[in-house]
C-alpha cells in the first residue's frame, strides 16, 4: 500500500483511535498525514518541522517543547517555542519526562519509618529530632559536607535515568556501559541546557567551533 492510500485509511473521527495511533498502526509517519492550513510555503515549512520532530521523537522521547526548539534551531530552523507546542500538538506527542510536582506526597500518606536529611542544623536541632523520636520515626543523616556539592550530580543521575535508563531495557552489564556512554556523548555534544543558555556542555567548555569539531 503506498502512501497516499495510507493517509485515506486514517479516519479522524474515530472515537476509539487516536490519529497518532492510526498512523502508528498503518505505519505511516505521523508528518505526512497533517496538512496545516495557509500559504504552500509556510504548508511545506511545517510539514519539514514535523517530518524532524516525529523523526527526533523517536530518537529522545523525553524532548518537550523547549528541547524540541533547540534541535531545530540547530537544524537551521529559527522557530519559536509557541510554534513547536502547537506542532506537537498537532501530531499529539508528548515528552514522557516527569511532569512537575509528580513527586509531591499525597495528603492521606502517613510518616515514614525512616527519614533522611542532610545534616544542616535545621535538621539536627532537638525540636526536629525529638518530633521525628516521638513518632516513632527513625532518624539517619548525610556524612558531613557542603549541601550543593550533591545537588549538581543528583540532578545528573535524574536525567540520565529518565533519558536514558528508564527508556532501554538492559540484560548485561556491558550492554548498560555501551548505553551510558552513548548517553554522555549525547549530554556533551548535543543536548542543550538552559542554565548555559541552550548551549551544551562541549560547547562551554571548548567553544563551539572545537566542540562541533569534536562531535564530527
Amino acid at each position: 500500500m503506498n502512501v497516499d492510500k495510507k493517509i485515506n485509511c486514517i479516519d479522524p473521527k474515530d472515537s476509539d483511535l487516536s490519529i497518532s495511533r492510526q498512523c502508528d498502526l498503518l505505519g505511516l509517519p505521523r508528518s505526512l498525514y497533517y496538512r496545516p492550513s495557509g500559504s504552500t510555503f509556510e504548508s511545506n515549512v511545517n510539514l519539514e518541522l514535523m517530518r524532524l520532530i516525529d523523526k527526533e521523537f523517536l530518537r529522545h522521547p523525553f524532548y518537550g517543547s523547549r528541547k524540541m526548539r533547540d534541535y531545530l534551531n540547530r537544524q537551521g530552523f529559527p522557530v519559536n517555542r509557541k510554534r513547536v507546542q502547537r506542532l506537537m500538538r498537532l501530531m499529539g506527542i508528548e515528552s514522557v519526562a516527569p511532569k512537575p510536582n509528580t513527586s509531591r506526597p499525597r495528603k492521606e500518606h502517613k510518616s515514614p519509618e525512616i527519614f533522611n536529611t542532610d545534616q544542616g542544623s535545621q535538621y539536627t536541632g532537638n525540636t526536629f529530632t525529638g518530633a521525628l523520636k516521638e513518632s516513632g520515626i527513625k532518624i539517619s543523616m548525610d556524612g558531613k559536607g557542603r549541601c550543593m556539592d550533591n545537588i549538581f550530580i543528583e540532578r545528573l543521575w535524574r536525567s540520565v535515568k529518565y533519558e536514558k535508563i528508564f527508556l532501554e531495557e538492559y540484560e548485561t552489564v556491558a550492554e548498560l556501559i555501551t548505553g551510558l556512554k552513548e548517553y554522555f556523548e549525547f549530554y556533551n555534544f548535543e543536548r542543550s541546557h538552559q542554565s548555559f543558555s541552550r548551549k551544551t556542555p562541549a560547547e562551554v567548555y571548548w567553544g563551539k567551533a572545537v566542540a562541533h569539531q569534536m562531535a564530527a
